[in-house]
């Protein structure tokens, strides 16, 4: 996982907030995932999830896919947040 965790907590207020979407975290040139925004994203796009250290779910793919995997995300009924970390 490439965030800090007072940026981890933000993510989670808004999953709380929005729990029926995926969020999807920009750093730099990729996207990243977590938890219960992976089977949304690797169902619909056929990609494998990886698991972080601490066994948590983790998916990441380059910005240059971005439009590729909201479209699909969204095909499958989940509304698509984006958040950018730098």
């Amino acid at each position: 996982m490439n965030i800090s965790e007072d940026f981890y907590s933000e993510y989670l207020t808004m999953k709380y907030e929005h729990y029926n979407s995926v969020i999807l975290i920009r750093f730099k040139d990729c996207f990243e995932a977590y938890e219960d925004d992976v089977p949304r994203i690797a169902f619909p796009t056929k990609r494998k999830p990886f698991r972080n250290e601490d066994d948590s779910l983790y998916m990441c793919f380059p910005v240059s896919e971005l439009d590729w995997v909201k479209q699909r995300v969204i095909r499958s009924g989940h509304p698509v947040i984006i958040m950018d970390y730098g």
